[in-house]
C-alpha cells in the first residue's frame, strides 16, 4: 500500500490483479465519480485525477503525488496559469489557461482561434472553481448553462449536486427547455427514482420541495419528471444532455396531447372545474404558459407552474386589482401553491385585518436630495478624471426630464458606466439613483456604504425570494415618487465582448409595478476599451455617451379592465423596441466617429 492510502490488507491483492505494484494510478478524459474514487481508496489505491484538452498538449492540472483531493483535478501544472473568468457568487466560472503548452491557434481557422484565445488566454469552455489551496474542481460546460428570462446563469451540474442527496434518487439531470416562442427557458429536472412505488415518489417530491425552500428562486426547477429508464450516456459514461433534452421534449409533447384529450372528454361530459375560480385559473394558465387542465389546487407556483419573480409580480397585480387593496407582505410570503392563492382571495379581508395596520402601511424610506460633502467631493474628482483622462463627450442631455421621475436604460460593458452617466448629468445626478445587485454591490458593509453614498445605489434582490424582491422594488418606486430618476442596466450584467446583449425581462418589473414614467435609452461608447470585465485598472481611452428621445411603456393600452395580465409577448415587444433604440444610438455614435 502507498503511504497516502488507508488500505493495508487488500492493496497488494488488488494491485496484483492489475499487474503488480502500482506506483501511480491516474484518471483523466472524463469526470471521476466520488464513489469510484472512494472505492479505490478502500482497496488501498489513490486515484490521481487530472484535467486537460488537446489544445493544451494536453495537461493543465493534476493532483500532486501524496496530496490528492477527492473530487478535484488538482492545481495547475508547473508553467501553466489557471484563472476562473467571471465567477458567480459560488466562485464558479469559465476556466481559462495560459502557458507554454497552450496552442497558438486552430490551423487555418482564424474565427475559431479568435473565439478561443483572447489576450493570450485560452478559454476552455469548461466551468469550475478553485479552493483556497488552488485545487481546481470541474462543474460542467459553458454550452450547458441555462439562461432563463431572469438573466441569472443556471449551472446544471451545480443544481444536480444540490438536489441529488436523497436515497430515493438514483440519477438526476437538469436541462433547459425553451417555452413556445423562445422568449424564455424553463428549468427541467429528470429524475430516475431508486424504486417505482408511491412512497419513493412522495419522498422525492418532499425532498425537492425542502431543497427549493432553502435555495434562491433561480435555482428552483420549473418542472421535474420521474424517468423509468436509466438516463442516456455518452461514450465517456457521462449523461448525454442533448440526447436527454430531445427525449424530454418529445415526452412533454406527448403528455400534453394526452392531457388535452382527457380535458376534452371531461368538457364533453360536462365535468366542471369548481375547485379553482375561472379568473384565477385562466390567469395562472397564461402566466405559466400551460393548459388549464394541467393546473391543480396542490400545484406549486414555483416547481409546478414555474412562476419567476416577473410572473409572480403580474399575478400580484391581478390579485390586488380583484381585491381593490394592496396585499401585505406577510400574506404574500405564504403563497406557495394554487390553493394558497384561492384561499387568499376567499379570506383576504379577514386575514388582512388580523395582520394589523403595520403590514398595510409602507414606511417611506429617507432619501437625501443632495449627497453628503464627501460624496460631492468624490464626484468632483471623478468629473476631473473623466474630462482629462477619458475626454468625456455627452449628447442628448435635453432629453432628460426635469422635475419628474424617469428611467435611464443604457448599455453595460464596464464598471465605469455608472460613473459615466453620473458625470454626464452633473448636478442633475444628485436626483439620480442606481439599481445595483444586492449580492454584488452590497456584499460587505464597506461596499454597501460606497455604493449607497457615492453612487446613490439602491439594492435589488436578484437571488432571494419574491417578498424580498418586492420590498426592494417598492423602495425603488419610493425614489420615483419623490421625482427622482433611476438608472437601470437592462442587459443585467456587463457584456463580455463589448457588444449589446439581449435585454432581460426582469427590468420590466419596475414598468409593471411602478409608475408610468419616461424611459430614456442611452448608449455609452469607450468604457469597454478603458475597463472591460475582468480588468482591474482602467486605461486611457475616449468615452462618449448619448441620450435618446424618451420612450413610454404602453401599460394602460395593453391592460384590460378586468385585470387580465398582459400577454408576455407584449413585454418582449417593448424590450425589443428599447433594445433597438439603444443599438441605434450606438450606431449613431460610431457613424459620427467615422465621419
Amino acid at each position: 500500500a502507498r503511504a497516502d492510502t488507508p488500505g493495508e490488507t487488500l492493496a497488494e491483492k488488488a494491485q496484483a490483479v492489475m499487474g503488480g505494484e502500482i506506483r501511480v494510478l491516474v484518471s483523466g478524459g472524463a469526470s471521476l465519480a466520488d464513489a469510484i474514487y472512494d472505492g479505490f481508496q478502500k482497496f488501498g489505491m489513490t486515484l490521481y485525477q487530472g484535467y486537460g484538452m488537446t489544445e493544451t498538449a494536453p495537461v493543465l492540472s493534476v493532483n500532486p503525488y501524496l496530496k490528492s483531493k477527492r473530487g478535484s483535478v488538482g492545481p495547475a501544472v508547473e508553467g501553466v496559469e489557471l484563472q476562473i473568468q467571471n465567477p458567480n457568487s459560488n466562485g464558479i466560472g469559465e476556466i481559462i489557461a495560459k502557458g507554454p503548452s497552450t496552442m497558438k491557434g486552430y490551423y487555418q481557422n482564424p474565427d475559431a482561434t479568435e473565439k478561443t484565445i483572447r489576450d493570450g488566454w485560452l478559454y476552455t469552455g469548461d466551468l469550475g472553481y478553485m479552493d483556497e489551496d488552488g485545487y481546481l474542481y470541474l462543474t460542467g460546460h459553458c454550452k450547458d448553462i441555462i439562461v432563463p428570462a431572469s438573466g441569472k446563469n443556471v449551472y446544471p451540474v451545480e443544481l444536480e449536486v444540490l438536489y441529488r442527496e436523497s436515497p430515493a434518487i438514483s440519477e438526476i439531470c437538469v436541462v433547459g427547455i425553451p417555452y413556445e416562442g423562445g422568449s424564455d427557458t424553463a428549468i427541467h429536472a429528470v429524475i430516475v427514482p431508486t424504486a417505482s412505488d408511491e412512497t419513493t415518489k412522495t419522498e422525492i417530491h418532499e425532498h425537492l420541495q425542502a431543497c427549493a425552500k432553502a435555495l434562491p428562486s433561480y435555482q428552483q426547477f420549473h418542472k421535474f419528471h420521474l424517468w423509468e429508464d436509466a438516463l442516456p450516456k455518452a461514450a465517456n459514461g457521462s449523461i448525454d444532455r442533448e440526447c436527454l433534452r430531445c427525449s424530454l421534449e418529445a415526452h412533454i409533447k406527448e403528455m400534453e396531447r394526452l392531457q388535452e384529450d382527457s380535458a376534452a372528454e371531461s368538457e364533453a361530459a360536462g365535468v366542471p372545474r369548481a375547485d379553482i375560480p375561472e379568473e384565477i385559473l385562466s390567469t395562472l394558465a397564461r402566466l405559466a404558459r400551460m393548459p388549464t387542465h394541467q393546473i391543480r389546487r396542490e400545484s406549486r407556483l414555483d416547481t409546478d407552474l414555474g412562476l419567476d419573480s416577473l410572473t409572480r409580480l403580474d399575478l400580484l397585480l391581478v390579485l390586488e386589482n380583484r381585491l381593490g387593496e394592496t396585499i401585505p407582505d406577510a400574506l404574500l410570503a405564504n403563497l406557495e401553491t394554487v390553493g394558497d392563492v384561492v384561499e387568499l382571495i376567499e379570506t383576504f379581508h379577514t386575514d388582512a385585518a388580523r395582520a394589523g395596520d403595520e403590514y398595510r402601511e409602507t414606511k417611506r424610506p429617507e432619501f437625501r436630495q443632495v449627497p453628503r460633502w464627501y460624496a460631492r467631493a468624490f464626484r468632483s474628482v471623478i468629473t476631473g478624471i473623466y474630462r482629462n483622462y477619458f475626454s468625456l463627450e455627452c449628447q442628448g442631455l435635453e432629453h432628460i426630464p426635469q422635475g419628474r421621475p424617469y428611467i435611464i436604460m443604457p448599455n453595460h460593458t464596464s464598471h465605469l458606466d455608472t460613473l459615466t452617466v453620473i458625470t454626464a448629468l452633473g448636478t442633475k445626478a444628485y436626483r439620480l439613483w442606481t439599481l445595483a445587485a444586492r449580492d454584488y454591490w452590497f456584499a460587505t458593509r464597506l461596499q454597501g456604504w460606497f455604493a449607497r453614498t457615492c453612487l446613490n445605489a439602491l439594492p435589488i434582490e436578484r437571488e432571494g425570494n419574491f417578498t424580498e424582491f418586492l420590498q426592494d422594488l417598492r423602495a425603488a418606486n419610493e425614489v420615483m415618487a419623490l421625482n427622482n430618476g433611476l438608472l437601470i442596466f437592462p442587459e443585467g450584467t456587463r457584456s463580455l465582448d463589448g457588444n449589446l446583449q439581449p435585454f432581460k425581462p426582469g427590468v420590466l418589473s419596475l414598468l409593471i409595478y411602478g409608475p408610468n414614467v419616461p424611459i430614456i435609452p442611452a448608449y455609452i461608447e469607450g468604457t469597454y476599451h478603458a475597463l472591460p470585465k475582468g480588468q482591474n485598472l482602467p486605461k486611457r481611452h475616449p468615452v462618449r455617451i448619448i441620450f435618446g428621445e424618451p420612450l413610454t411603456f404602453p401599460r394602460e393600452s395593453w391592460s384590460s379592465q378586468d385585470g387580465t395580465p398582459i400577454d408576455p409577448d407584449r413585454y418582449q415587444e417593448f424590450l425589443d423596441l428599447a433594445q433597438n433604440r439603444v443599438a441605434e444610438l450606438g450606431t449613431m455614435l460610431r457613424q459620427q466617429k467615422d465621419a
